[in-house]
Formats: C-alpha cells, structure tokens, sequence
C-alpha cells in the first residue's frame, strides 16, 4: 500500500473516544470549506454521537450518502472505516495524489461533486467501556429495566484488566479441550472421555442462590441492541428491541437525522465480522424487494466485489432464514427511507485463516469443526499474538469456588482484526463509499432566453437526469408519499406571466443505469430507454428579475435567476 499523507492513529489502531473528538475538530478547523462536524444527541454518559459532513456547501441539498458505525460496542473496526473514508474524501478534496491515482476520473468528479454523512460511533459508551474496561455489551453498558436475580453480570473479577471466561468441570458439559490445543475448548461428541467442562461469562450471578448457573444470555447485563430498534419490521419480541422504536437515545438520533434527509440515497451501516455485504430482503422473501432494485442490487454486487473483493447475501436467505431480522438500520433505510443500503461486515477472519465459507453463509458463525478451530488457533498464534484464546488459570471464585478463567477475548482477532489489518480493510472500503456516489440521480437543467421584442421574453427550461439512479432512487420508495417527483416554481414578480404556469408537479426521470444483466445491454439485442426530458416554457411581459427553482426531494433544488426586459 502506498504510504498516506497521514500518519493517524486510526490507521494502525483503535481509537477512543477523545481521540475521535480531537480527529474531528481538527478536520473541521483544518479544511472548514468542506468539512463540519455536530452532535446528533448525547448518549445517556453524556457522549457526543458526532456527525460528520464532508462536501462543498454542505447546506445546498443534493443526492447524499450515509454511513455509520460502530452500532456494536466492540465492533470498532467499524469507526476505523468510517474515519478512513472520511479522510480519502478529505484527501479527493486537496487533490492528494494517493487517493486520486486509485479512482477513475469520472468517479473522482462525483464524489468531490456529492455531499457524505458519516457517524463514525454509533455507541460511544459502549466502545469506550470495551477500551477501557475490557467489557462488552451488545450495545451499551447499560439496562433499561430491572436486572433479574439469577442473570449473568460481567466483571473483571481476577482483576486482570480484561472479562474473559469462566470454565468449570462438570459431569453435563458440553465441551472439551482440544486434542491439539488444550488452552482451546470445541464442543464435546460422544466419542470424547473428558474432563467436561461448562463455559461462562467472566463475572458473578446476581442473587445467586448456591445452587443453580443461569444461561449466560448476551444481553444479561445489558438489555439493548441498536440494530433491532428502528422502525421497520420492528418486534419487541426480539432480543434487545427495547419497548418502542428509537427506545434508546442513540437509535432515536439516527431515525431523526434519516427522517429529515430524504436526499441520502444510499445508506452504509458498518459492522465487523464476516467480510460481507448483507442486502435486502431482511426479513421477508424477494417480493420484499421491488424487482427494478434487486437488478440494481445485483449491479452493485458487483462493485462491491470490485473494490473490496467481498460478496453480496441477501439477509433473509443467507444470514437468518430461521428467525428474520426485525428493527434493523438497514432494512429501516431501505423499506421505509428508500435508500440503497447494506450492512456491512468488513473483517473476514475466515478467510485469513484460510477457512472455506458455508452456505448459507450463518453457517459460517455457527459451526466450525475441530480442523477448522485448529486452523484459528493456529492463526491467533501466528498472525494475531495469541490474543483470541487465552490460557486457563485457576481462580478461586466468590460463588462458584474452583474454577478457570482465561479462554476467548473476542476483541482483537475475533471480531475486529489484528491492527496490522485495519488501513488495508478500510481503504478498500474507502473506495466503494467513493464510488456509490456516482450512482446518485444527477438532476441538470438549463435556461435559455429569447427576447421577441424589447419587453416580451420567451423563457426555456429543459432538464434531465444524468445519473446512473432514476430520482426517486428505488422502486420501493417511489411508494413513499414524502417521494414526491419533480416540481418547478416560477416566480417573476416586476412582470406579467402571458404564458406557463407558476407551479408544476413534474413526476420522476429514468437515470441511465438498468441494473445487471439486462438483455438490452447485449450487443445483439442493444436498445435504449426513451428520452424523457422535462421541457418547460414561459412568456413574460415586462422588465424585472425571474427566479426558477426546480427539484425534488431526493435530488435537491436547482435555482436560475435571470434578469429580462433589460
């Protein structure tokens, strides 16, 4: 890789919280033509969740790109990425050469021509306890409820810095030591003779009662998951749902923010584990999908692949086809807001360790032989420091006497890559976030002006859509009532309208782009969509000045002001 203008800890680290700020203030007061940062609300610590806008004139709305991280508390990576495409667009803004020479020309354009959001931390409460405390919740260290008596706790309760695992022996365990890696434990077969063993979370019980260990439920001692609180599908059935969409303070931000930005067209929710793009449909079968977007899905597949070298799945089929995903961020941007959007989980750790993907791809997750946890355990060793899977010691515990704790940190390794990792994954990333923006509808119109006498103008207004996306973006959200197409105000208030109306609804233009795999496109049978360009005229009797808007919703608004009778 070639070496970049910054030296950033974000590149070779992860980064807490005050280091995120400083990055942020120092981009905003460094390059503040095109970059300015905010608050979208303060998590229930009192942590900002900051927003960055990078664009020229960030205020003049037009065809935007969303992405955020770091929704998972210890899924870091996540704002490594987000802060890395800031800095590549930062980067495409001052011309430096790095980022230029790795994008095509057109590509470059659109991008220095779009406007970006990126909330780098979704959670900084919860990444910061997981970088200073050790301590992982699903979301963040917190419960909305009252703690049952007989749940799980986590804390460090060796006092070693770090919450690992507990493993006691028992008669009904359901896992053994590796034959090859003792320090390892798989799960037991009736071909195994033990010792067996019971496997918890590093911490104490709550009111225990001496007798009976409680499941160890990811969401014990925390009761919330961000990526099952937003508005579309959402169920409180499911685990970490919380009471009503937006139930957390964090969650409600980025549902505001999405409300009020119908021009975001595409959407990147960033997470960390898989080295995968998730799609559509999340939680029904393909008719879920409008048809027109799934060819334009299958389209983008394939730049993904192109810049990153990571498939497409679709949710539903390969991620959860037993239990669907409800409340997602993305399928929230998708089904309600209309966005192209994906979550993405960028570190394949399967691949590292040269393990074969299964099919359907939660299989992957869920089960792995005893070869293949061979073949981690190998790799944490050799490429990761032995970080992943820890030596047992024997401790004394407070309620349950003898046992071991060391086993799985899931932190660096498991779920988010070795350092080594982090500037390869995110500049590849970084590339693809460039790249969705030339696909945005690209309203463009012009005026021309023909004076039939010293005080009667013709006035002409033609416009097209020269984006790869029609203007309203996807078949779904075509549907929406805020999706409203085109409209046109004229307003010339020194002169008389003779001719043409001062308001007009002018419906939606097709873009250019047709999806993938589309007969039309083959050399043997090549044809092209009609042309559907808007065209507008006005007559106008008098001298004075003429003012013309006309967009949309998710395109923006172009203004022509003009001066006739002159």
């Amino acid at each position: 890789m070639s070496k970049r203008k910054s030296d950033a800890a974000f590149f070779k680290d992860y980064v807490g919280y005050e280091d995120l700020t400083r990055t942020l203030e120092n981009w905003a007061r460094e390059h503040g033509e095109f970059v300015r940062f905010r608050s979208l609300a303060k998590s229930e610590n009192g942590r900002d969740i900051w927003l960055i806008e990078v664009g020229r004139n960030p205020d003049r709305l037009r065809p935007a790109i969303c992405i955020d991280a770091n929704m998972h508390s210890a899924e870091l990576l996540g704002t490594n990425a987000a802060l890395c495409i800031a800095q590549d667009l930062i980067d495409l803004h001052c011309r430096q050469r790095e980022v230029c020479d790795r994008l095509p020309p057109s590509i470059r354009e659109s991008a220095l021509e779009g406007l970006y959001y990126i909330i780098p931390r979704v959670t900084p409460d919860g990444a910061e306890d997981v970088l200073t405390a050790g301590r992982i919740s699903r979301s963040a260290p917190r419960r909305r409820g009252h703690l049952v008596a007989g749940q799980w706790v986590r804390s460090d309760v060796d006092g070693d810095g770090r919450i690992r695992q507990i493993r006691m022996k028992h008669p009904a365990g359901e896992f053994v030591e590796h034959p090859d890696h003792p320090h390892v434990l798989v799960p037991r077969t009736v071909n195994d003779g033990g010792p067996f063993f019971k496997v918890f979370p590093e911490g104490y019980i709550d009111g225990f009662n001496g007798r009976n260990i409680p499941f160890a439920h990811t969401l014990s001692d925390n009761d919330s998951d961000f990526n099952r609180n937003f508005p579309y599908d959402w169920s409180s059935d499911h685990d970490g749902a919380g009471s009503f969409p937006g139930w957390d303070p964090e969650t409600r931000a980025l549902i505001e923010f999405g409300a009020r930005s119908p021009h975001i067209f595409a959407w990147l929710n960033l997470h960390t584990f898989g080295g995968i793009f998730i799609r559509p449909p999340f939680s029904n079968s393909a008719c879920e999908v409008d048809r027109e977007d799934l060819l334009i899905y299958e389209y983008v597949a394939g730049l993904a692949s192109q810049y990153t070298g990571m498939p497409t799945v679709s949710a539903f089929e390969d991620m959860t086809p037993n239990q669907p995903m409800t409340g997602t961020l993305a399928a929230w941007a998708y089904g309600e807001r209309g966005c192209l959007a994906w979550a993405v989980e960028l570190w394949d750790l399967f691949a590292a360790a040269g393990l074969q993907r299964r099919k359907p791809f939660f299989r992957s997750y869920a089960s792995q032989d005893r070869q293949e946890i061979s073949a981690l355990a190998e790799w944490d060793v050799r490429e990761n420091g032995g970080r992943i899977f820890a030596p047992w010691r024997s401790f004394t515990h407070p309620q349950l006497k003898d046992i071991e704790i060391g086993g799985i940190d899931p932190v660096r390794g498991l779920i988010n890559p070795p350092e080594k990792e982090i500037a390869p994954i995110c500049e590849r990333l970084s590339s693809f976030a460039i790249a969705l923006a030339s696909l945005g509808p690209r309203l463009q119109s012009h005026v021309e002006v023909e004076m039939i006498s010293p005080k009667l103008a013709r006035i002409d207004l033609v416009a097209t859509n020269g984006g790869y996306l029609p203007t309203y973006v996807s078949g779904v959200s075509r549907r929406q009532p805020w999706n409203r197409g085109l409209q046109v105000r004229f307003r010339a208030p020194g002169c008389t309208l003779l001719s043409g109306q001062p308001f007009a609804d002018l419906g939606h233009l097709r873009g250019w782009g047709r999806g993938a795999d589309q007969e039309a496109n083959a050399p043997f049978f090549q044809k092209s969509q009609g042309v559907d360009d808007i065209g507008l005229t006005w007559v106008v009797e008098g001298a004075g000045r003429v003012e013309i808007e006309i967009g949309a919703p998710r395109t923006g608004w172009h203004t022509h002001e003009l001066e006739v009778g002159k």
